[in-house]
C-alpha cells in the first residue's frame, strides 16, 4: 500500500502547486475578471484556414470594429476554381459580395471595391466589367477608426494546387 502513497502525494502537491499559481494573481489582487478586451492583446483582425468544399473553398476573415469590442465579427473570403485569379470577400450580414483581391498580392495592398449597386449575392451575377480598378486596400467592416483591412495569408488553394502539381511532375522526372 506504500508504494502507491508516495506517488498520489507527489501527484497531489503538483495540482496543489498548480493551483497556487495558477490563482497567484488573485491573491496579488490581480483579478482579471473586469478585464477589457484590449487587455487581452486580441488581435482586431485575423483568418481562418481554408475549408474546402466541392465547388469551392472558403476562409473565414475575423475582425473587431473597435479595439474593445468582445469577441469577433466576421467576413468569407472565397476562392473558386472558376475565377482562379481572384479571392472574393463576402458580407454574411448583409449577403454580398463586395469586391475582390488577386489570389497571388505578392503582399502588395490592392483591392478592387465594388459600388454598392453592384454588390450582389449571387458572384456569377456580378459582370466583370463591375469590378473596378485595384486601389488601396479598404477599412476594416463596420470600424470607425479607419483600421485598413489586412490581407489574407498567401496559401491560397490555387498555390497549394501548383505547388502539389509542382511536386508530382519533380517526382516523375
Amino acid at each position: 500500500m506504500g508504494k502507491f502513497l508516495k506517488p498520489l502525494a507527489l501527484v497531489l502537491a503538483s495540482f496543489l502547486v498548480l493551483i497556487l499559481v495558477g490563482t497567484s494573481h488573485v491573491l496579488a489582487g490581480e483579478d482579471k475578471a473586469g478585464a477589457t478586451a484590449a487587455e487581452f492583446a486580441s488581435p482586431r483582425q485575423f483568418y481562418s484556414d481554408w475549408v474546402k468544399t466541392p465547388q469551392f473553398s472558403f476562409r473565414t476573415y475575423y475582425y473587431k470594429p473597435t479595439p474593445s469590442y468582445a469577441g469577433y465579427k466576421h467576413q468569407f473570403v472565397i476562392y473558386t476554381p472558376t475565377k482562379p485569379d481572384y479571392l472574393y470577400y463576402f458580407n454574411p450580414y448583409e449577403k454580398k459580395f463586395w469586391g475582390r483581391i488577386q489570389t497571388f498580392s505578392k503582399g502588395e495592398p490592392k483591392y478592387s471595391l465594388l459600388k454598392s449597386v453592384d454588390q450582389k449575392s449571387v458572384l456569377s451575377e456580378i459582370p466583370e466589367s463591375a469590378f473596378p480598378d485595384f486601389g488601396p486596400l479598404p477599412a476594416m467592416p463596420e470600424v470607425q477608426d479607419q483600421l485598413v483591412l489586412d490581407l489574407p495569408p498567401d496559401d491560397s488553394p490555387s498555390l497549394l494546387a501548383r505547388l502539389v502539381e509542382d511536386a508530382k511532375i519533380n517526382q516523375a522526372g
